[in-house]
């Protein structure tokens, strides 16, 4: 007995059918395709300082309106990185990578120090929409953020990424779920809009504000629902589950 329960878990959702889809299902044939996303770098900028800013990377601009706290990997090198007016903080073996223009050139910067990611944690940020109340917005260490590819700074909206979620049940920061069954906000400033409708545009948006850097474009291999091809979308769900 007590082998059924239910409970609450990140799980990849498909908006068109409204319902969960379980990972050996998308792992059926033709249920990856390949897709174009904007890669978004976001300014989070530290509360304590006038200039400086955490550089945060997403391919998921609609999730930012529920952002509620950022990752960094307290035992990585981080730098502090001058561009013009401004200070952004990135992982330093990603510096090269990151400040660089349209045509892949890496732009003049000063790499201002170095420190170790454990300097950061504990540290907050001005939020990138409304408050989101207490313990949000704020710097937590997570063991998953690596410098494969991004900044070594993770934007975490834990409604919608199975890591993110387990972080802010762990450290009791806000889950912040923006988003109906058939993938449309049910507030802020594009409510009644689809998530994937308004992934480009929300980072174009943004860019315009100063909050985004910059964006660059990439094109991945993504899951999408092997019924009836809609792009899926990870999202926190409460659920059956059995107990195995």
């Amino acid at each position: 007995e007590n082998k059924i329960y239910e409970g609450e878990k990140v799980l990849l959702y498909c908006t068109r059918d409204s319902t969960p889809i379980s990972k050996a299902e998308v792992a059926m044939d033709n249920s990856y395709q390949d897709v174009t996303d904007p890669s978004v770098y976001v300014k989070l900028k530290l509360t304590d300082s006038e200039n400086k800013y955490l550089l945060a990377w997403t391919t998921t601009p609609w999730t930012l309106p529920a952002n509620t706290g950022s990752a960094v990997n307290s035992k990585l090198q981080y730098s502090e990185v001058e561009l013009g007016d401004e200070v952004y903080i990135v992982a330093s073996d990603l510096v090269d990578k990151v400040f660089t223009d349209e045509k892949h050139n890496v732009l003049p910067h000063t790499v201002v120090r170095t420190f170790k990611g454990e300097e950061l944690v504990g540290k907050t940020y001005a939020p990138l929409f409304e408050n989101q109340g207490h313990n949000a917005h704020k710097i937590w260490s997570a063991d998953y953020v690596t410098t494969e590819d991004g900044t070594g700074v993770v934007h975490i909206a834990p409604a919608y990424g199975e890591e993110d979620y387990f972080l802010a049940k762990k450290m009791n920061f806000p889950i912040v779920s923006n988003v109906d069954d058939n993938g449309n906000y049910t507030s802020g400033e594009w409510v009644g809009k689809q998530i994937w409708e308004t992934n480009k545009e929300i980072a174009k948006t943004l860019h315009e504000r100063g909050v985004v850097w910059k964006i660059d474009y990439i094109r991945h291999s993504y899951p999408h629902c092997h019924r009836c091809a809609t792009r899926l979308m990870y999202r926190a769900h409460p659920s059956w589950f059995m107990d195995i």
